[in-house]
């Protein structure tokens, strides 16, 4: 043990602890009661030689860390030399940091223990500051829940300030455009909120003017005490003595928001803790930007949905509509073919040609709603996926055939040249190629009434058949080619003199593609256009 008689020199002793720079105590091992103090200790903690002398050293700590003395305080009687990091209270109720070191010490022929206090508070804030600091940044750039973002915010300034409540006051606008205040609260009871909530509004420079406020005491403002909500900055839940007020501007240069901090002590809010509040604010206001932005983006998302769902339900009604639509008139329009198929008969039969001409130009026109209602009925089905098909292995072949036999009883005006292989093998739904075939002719036919002919070409490539007609028409834009087999397309150039809905090849293309294949055009204006499919060929081909 090293032994030390202070007594023995007595001026060594005053110059070692009574006129030290450094804050120290003597205080009995086994009570812990101080015994003396040196003047630094009590310019220091703020406390009379008399009340040192009524208190013990873990009077000193704060009350969460008491704990932790306990468990240090059989050290006391063996150490020699200690080293501890702790926090105490002074007189005024501030807490400071503390690197304490203490010794064993004969003194008045007893054996105490004498402390020196090293005040690293500075040292602690800093660091602990910085830490936050960098946390803050992380955190609040990776949120985009602005009432998150407001606590995180409110909780780490609160802190760095060295406040001991602050309050984040921010400016929203809600789905109408209207402006509505967000607040959150750090370090206040919740019976203290409205309190602070009441005298924010005395501040209002930082939110007009786009001021910063740093108070040292607002009691000795002229002010204080006369008008609201002066009246009772001192009541019950809330004693605010230091203020600082801290605008959290936005990139448009907006004031969006105040941070709020006080302190029942005088002086507390530094030059030191202003910057740091301003860097975090403008941290925070990028972050509440970014907040805002994804939640419009949610808010457009949301309302994109909503009129998807509408549209969806709209067209669902539409589609409906036109199944039902179809049906009904499928009815009555077979029976007029079936009347004017008796019609023709008869008109023939007594060699009226007046009749029979006017019998055959009211069959073409049923035809033409024959036509309209099949591309109802086929849409329908291509909304609604019932649309059936029947796929089996057939020759080219029959379909061609049919076709040809379709178009010689229509009594075209253009003849139709095959070339290529018609006994080539396909898989498919033989009745909805036809379909497909039938519209392709039918289109050459209606857009080159100047020509005379329409040609098809039947080949293989790559184990897939294809199958093309060429008009020879005015031809496409290069600009149309790329809607020609949308829903309901018709070229402006043709709509007037062509009969149909604009559904034929939008149906057709389903119908390939519903085969596996694809189907495309080229045209070139003044010399026509090729229109073509390809498909699987049959697997024994």
């Amino acid at each position: 043990m090293l032994t030390r008689t202070a007594r023995n020199n007595e001026v060594n002793f005053d110059i070692l602890f009574y006129r030290s720079p450094l804050p120290m105590l003597i205080f009995d091992v086994d009570s812990l009661r101080i015994v003396d103090v040196n003047d630094a200790a009590l310019e220091f903690y703020g406390y009379t030689v008399e009340e040192f002398r009524n208190m013990t050293t873990r009077d000193l700590r704060v009350p969460q860390t008491r704990k932790d003395f306990d468990n240090l305080a059989p050290q006391f009687k063996t150490e020699d030399k200690i080293y501890v990091d702790a926090q105490h209270q002074k007189k005024s109720g501030e807490v400071v940091d503390l690197q304490i070191v203490s010794y064993l010490i004969e003194y008045e022929d007893k054996t105490y223990r004498l402390g020196q206090m090293h005040d690293v508070t500075t040292k602690v804030r800093q660091a602990r500051n910085l830490e936050i600091l960098i946390s803050i940044g992380k955190s609040i750039s990776e949120e985009l829940d602005p009432k998150s973002v407001l606590q995180k915010v409110t909780d780490a300034t609160t802190q760095l300030s060295g406040a001991e409540f602050g309050a984040f006051f921010y400016n929203l606008r809600n789905e109408q455009g209207e402006v509505f205040r967000m607040h959150t609260f750090s370090g206040v009871p919740p019976e203290a909120c409205k309190e602070l909530e009441r005298f924010a509004s005395t501040f209002h420079p930082t939110f007009s003017q786009v001021q910063l406020l740093r108070i040292d005491d607002v009691t000795k403002g002229p002010r204080f005490g006369k008008n609201f909500p002066h009246d009772n900055l001192r009541g019950q839940d809330l004693c605010l003595t230091s203020f600082m007020s801290v605008p959290v501007i936005s990139k448009s240069r907006e004031v969006v928001g105040c941070l709020l901090f006080g302190h029942r002590l005088t002086g507390v809010f530094s030059e030191e803790a202003e910057h740091m509040v301003v860097s975090v604010a403008s941290q925070a206001a990028i972050a509440l930007d970014n907040a805002t932005l994804f939640e419009d983006l949610l808010q457009a998302n949301k309302e994109k949905e909503e009129l998807l769902r509408q549209a969806q339900e709209q067209n669902f009604k539409k589609d409906e509509f036109l199944s039902i639509a179809s049906h009904e008139l499928k009815t009555p329009v077979t029976s007029m073919k079936g009347y004017l198929q008796i019609l023709t008969r008869q008109a023939r039969k007594e060699e009226n040609s007046a009749y029979a001409t006017m019998v055959d130009n009211a069959n073409r026109q049923v035809d033409k709603i024959v036509r309209l209602v099949d591309e109802l009925l086929n849409l329908s089905k291509l909304e609604s996926g019932k649309m059936v098909y029947n796929l089996a292995d057939f020759a080219i072949s029959e379909v061609i055939e049919d076709v040809i036999t379709h178009f010689v009883n229509s009594r075209t005006s253009h003849s139709i040249r095959i070339f290529g292989d018609k006994s080539q093998q396909v898989y498919g739904d033989k009745n909805r190629l036809e379909q497909v075939i039938v519209n392709l002719i039918d289109n050459a036919i209606k857009y080159s009434p100047k020509a005379t002919e329409v040609l098809v070409g039947l080949s293989q490539e790559r184990g897939y058949f294809k199958l093309e007609v060429r008009d020879f028409g005015p031809g496409i834009p290069e600009e149309k080619l790329s809607l020609i087999f949308d829903r309901f397309y018709r070229g402006e150039e043709n709509s007037f003199n062509t009969s149909g809905l604009g559904l034929g090849l939008y149906i057709s293309s389903e119908i390939i593609r519903s085969h596996d294949g694809k189907m495309g055009v080229e045209s070139e204006i003044g010399k026509g256009s090729n229109f073509w499919f390809m498909i699987p060929a049959s697997s024994g081909a």
